[in-house]
């Protein structure tokens, strides 16, 4: 009878025939990859107990040096289950899956399916049988001796590892018998199976953690108390009291902090008094202690104390201080808040506003507040919003246009609703007028804004029967105009609503002087007069 070699190539065809197979079918059909993942913690550290070895260099696998390793890989048609995993140290694992690369590429296929034979059932005998058994399959034996070891055989190979992962005996090395059987999991002896054959005395015992978590330490001998000495003790630093402060020297106080020339912020003032304090007082603590309301703000704190004094402005975000006409020291007038509607004070910021608003306003027309709002900072050099403008000139914050206005004109003002409900103001006309009772329509309406949007835009149309793109008409406004805003902008800021386009606007100031061609970024503008 003739002896068959076990571990002869040819032998291992047949043996590893259904993984072979599962291989083949997975590259013929081109799939992508399984999904995979490792061995669970518990799994792990339950194997990691057996004091396993690499079974390719023998390394003791503890701690964190080892990884899971697909025997038949994922791009193979390897499955994720427990008899598809092993534990192996991580450089032989990064070797094997160079091994792959290096023989099988990225991604396998099927022309290359020699090459795939031999590389699974390498895979498979040196985890099956041990790092030895792989020199059968002498090409990829070599190779994977080239990536792991630079060429060299290894010294040390495993004596005890876990053939499987579900595999609860340890597999040795085989001496290669012609019979030796193969060690599948499903045929590993004593392997515990079943309700009756679980360890319920070590699960009922709980884990080693569990049990070193249960050890008291022996309490400590009880100490005598220590008997009280008759040292006397040292007594308590004098508290050192706070003085109170009047109104006249928080006012001296924060004026000094003012400088002369140039302006402060009120932040870096605040900071500068608190530092200027013998007791380190914030100016919050201060005011609080002259029984100033906590909910009170600091600008309205500070508004009614340096009145007539010192003066501020508003950028929008932050508040500057300087001083008034005095420098040589804060003056004793008596103190008038600064929401006080009368006396001098009160006819300055009217005629500030007076001079401000007048240029804007019509005996004949009506103008909306978004419209004043828009002209007003059209017209300013710096470009500021009429509630920077109207506080700088001593009005509360708190105050709305509308009331300002009131405040300003008194009887000169005359105010109606449009078709909205929002306020909109005229100069009152010499001669009596008779009371508009029906609601303005959009041209009117818009009238003065058109006005003056035609006046300004004038200059850069094209000439008579020509016509350009708008976006080019936009540019050369925005270019060569004083307020270097674009088309659209600029009619926004002369009172046209918001959601009025540049057309728009431009057929409701031109009405029938210009015609537009296209739609979009091709529009034309045609001048016809």
């Amino acid at each position: 009878m003739k002896t068959v070699d076990f571990f002869s190539f040819e032998n291992l065809r047949l043996v590893y025939k259904n993984e072979l197979s599962v291989a083949k079918a997975h590259v013929q059909a081109k799939k992508k990859p399984n999904n995979g993942n490792a061995l669970s913690k518990e799994k792990r550290n339950k194997m990691v107990e057996y004091e396993i070895d690499c079974v390719h260099c023998g390394t003791l696998l503890s701690g964190n040096n080892y990884n899971t390793e697909h025997i038949l890989d994922l791009n193979l048609g390897g499955s994720n289950t427990l008899d598809n995993k092993m534990l192996m140290c991580k450089i032989c694992n990064s070797a094997r899956a160079e091994l792959k690369v290096s023989l099988l590429g990225n991604e396998p296929t099927i022309g290359a399916w020699n090459s795939i034979e031999a590389y699974v059932i390498w895979n498979f005998v040196t985890v099956d049988y041990g790092h030895a058994r792989g020199a059968n399959v002498p090409s990829v034996h070599r190779e994977f001796l080239r990536l792991a070891s630079g060429g060299r055989e290894r010294e040390r190979t495993g004596t005890r590892w876990f053939a499987r992962a579900s595999n609860t005996t340890l597999a040795v090395p085989s001496s290669g018998g012609a019979n030796t059987p193969r060690p599948r999991p499903r045929d590993a002896p004593n392997r515990s199976r079943g309700l009756f054959s679980f360890d319920w005395r070590g699960w009922f015992r709980g884990s080693a953690q569990d049990r070193d978590r249960t050890r008291t330490a022996p309490s400590p001998a009880p100490q005598a108390a220590p008997r009280p000495t008759e040292e006397a003790q040292p007594a308590p630093d004098p508290v050192e009291e706070v003085p109170d402060i009047t109104v006249a020297q928080l006012r001296s106080m924060i004026f000094e902090q003012i400088p002369a020339k140039g302006e402060i912020k009120q932040a870096q003032l605040g900071n500068q008094v608190k530092r200027s304090d013998p007791f380190d007082r914030s100016l919050r603590v201060l005011f609080l202690s002259l029984g100033r309301a906590k909910s009170t703000s600091m600008n309205t704190l500070l508004e009614d104390l340096l009145a007539g004094q010192a003066s501020y402005r508003d950028d929008g975000t932050v508040r500057y201080w300087s001083r008034g006409a005095t420098s040589d020291g804060p003056p004793e007038p008596p103190h008038q808040p600064a929401n006080d509607t009368s006396g001098a004070s009160t006819e300055k910021r009217q005629e500030i506003v007076k001079s401000l608003f007048i240029p804007h306003l019509s005996t004949t027309e009506f103008a909306a507040m978004s419209t004043l709002v828009g002209r007003i900072k059209y017209a300013d050099p710096e470009k500021r919003s009429t509630k920077t403008i109207t506080t700088e000139a001593g009005y509360p914050k708190s105050w709305g246009l509308m009331k300002i206005l009131k405040d300003a004109f008194g009887s000169e003002l005359e105010v109606q609703t449009d078709e909205e409900g929002k306020g909109e103001v005229r100069l009152k006309p010499s001669e009596p007028r008779p009371v508009k009772t029906s609601p303005m329509t959009t041209e009117g309406k818009h009238a003065s804004a058109g006005n003056a949007f035609r006046d300004a835009v004038t200059p850069y149309l094209p000439e008579i029967g020509e016509a350009c793109l708008l976006t080019k008409l936009s540019n050369a406004v925005q270019e060569q105009h004083d307020s270097e805003l674009s088309l659209k902008r600029l009619g926004i800021e002369l009172g046209f609503p918001k959601t009025w386009t540049a057309r728009k606007m431009l057929e409701h100031a031109f009405q029938g002087s210009v015609e537009f061609d296209g739609s979009g970024s091709k529009t034309y503008i045609r001048r016809l007069e």
